[in-house]
């Protein structure tokens, strides 16, 4: 840290001032071991509450699921693109669905 304080002295107002983990300028101090610390118990506290209250586990099956406040009874209504065109065709199947049609009719 001492050629990074170094490089910095130019353009920072103040001095900075080493002792050991701990930097003390005109604007204050910064330990960074005592950050390191903090920081892992604001993370760590949490995640020990949350296996330490772990209740039983519940093994879920492929239906055992509710999207959007629908229950989903077949394989296929599970796959994202299940039903995917009507809605494109319900706006917009006017402009196409004649020259689709036109189109397959002509290779017969």
């Amino acid at each position: 840290m001492q050629p990074i304080s170094k490089a910095v002295e130019p353009y920072h107002a103040t001095t900075l001032d080493w002792a050991g983990n701990q930097v003390t300028t005109a604007m204050g101090h910064w330990n960074g071991f005592l950050i390191m610390i903090i920081v892992g118990a604001v993370f760590m506290a949490p995640l020990i509450w949350m296996l330490l209250s772990r209740t039983r586990v519940q093994r879920v099956k492929q239906f055992n699921i509710v999207y959007a406040a629908e229950h989903l009874d077949r394989p296929e209504t599970t796959h994202f693109a299940y039903n995917f065109y009507p809605y494109i065709e319900k706006s917009l199947g006017w402009l196409v669905r004649p020259r689709a049609t036109r189109f397959w009719n002509s290779l017969r």
